[in-house]
């Protein structure tokens, strides 16, 4: 920011993010690109079509990583340092191949 936004160019997503946020968030993110806009910046409309798949990989990178990580405390019965939240997504992460994780990668 240093030097300036101008040339920068701004990629703002045609669908999967403006449908599934707040309108106060959505007007944010316009304001604020078209703040940088009149500093120099170009915006553009973008077009992600397999963001639509990207809560299904999160799911899969994040649940395979934290039950790895969590599945030796698991092991040790130190169930009731977990919310029932936490303890019903490492459950569900159980259920990921591995082959899963390396697609979702």
């Amino acid at each position: 920011m240093d030097d300036g936004v101008k040339g920068l160019r701004i990629g703002l997503p045609k669908r999967f993010y403006f449908e599934y946020v707040t309108r106060e968030v959505g007007d944010a993110v316009h304001r604020a690109a078209h703040e940088l806009e009149t500093m120099g910046a170009s915006l553009h409309e973008v077009d992600l079509p397999h963001l639509k798949y990207a809560n299904g990989v999160e799911f899969a990178i994040m649940g395979s990583e934290a039950l790895a990580y969590h599945s030796k405390y698991l092991r040790l019965g130190k169930d009731q340092d977990y919310t029932k939240g936490v303890l019903s997504f490492l459950d569900m992460a159980r259920y990921i191949s591995g082959s899963d994780y390396v697609r979702a990668q």
